[in-house]
């Protein structure tokens, strides 16, 4: 299976969980990300509780520390439903080579994409059998639909730092 094709369907198993701000939060989405991770021994996953029930998750390679990482970083909740929606906003339903569904585009195909980059990455990094230079991780953060207090938790954990090189995969007015 290519990667895109990992991502299309990682994309609509993520829309088919429901992690609206407010509403149901974070929590599944989380259980559902450490999941597709543990399978990997080379993978350090961290949890934080950032709120009740709502944890940031981090993601490591490691490598050299003195060195910057490069961090992908997303967040795992989406608005809530509103009015108009046509489609079920939770059944991912791919219609004319689009995604339907709530956080289709903010933020869960952007998840989805970096979730495989990084999967691919610990593939590649355990068929080389050594470990990355440079740090390599990927955070998802709660909250970013309302106060980002997910982020301002990683950062104040160290999980992110002025001198690493960071990737947001949230799509700006539809644009990467």
């Amino acid at each position: 299976m290519s990667l895109q094709s990992r991502a299309v369907t990682m994309t609509k198993q993520m829309i088919q969980i429901e992690s609206t701000d407010p509403g149901t939060y974070e929590n599944a989405m989380a259980d559902w990300i450490t999941t597709q991770l543990a399978p990997y021994p080379n993978v350090r996953l961290s949890r934080q509780e950032v709120l009740p029930g709502r944890p940031n998750l981090i993601a490591e390679l490691t490598g050299d520390p003195s060195l910057p990482a490069l961090v992908m970083i997303c967040h795992m909740d989406t608005v809530v439903v509103g009015d108009g929606w046509t489609l079920p906003p939770f059944d991912a339903i791919e219609k004319d080579g689009k995604i339907y569904g709530r956080g289709a585009c903010d933020m869960k195909s952007g998840l989805a994409c970096a979730l495989t980059a990084f999967k691919n990455m610990v593939k590649k990094v355990g068929e080389r059998g050594e470990l990355p230079e440079k740090p390599f991780s990927m955070i998802c953060s709660v909250d970013e639909e309302d106060f980002m207090r997910g982020v301002e938790a990683a950062i104040k954990a160290g999980w992110v730092t002025k001198n690493d090189w960071i990737l947001d995969t949230e799509p700006t007015d539809g644009q990467i």
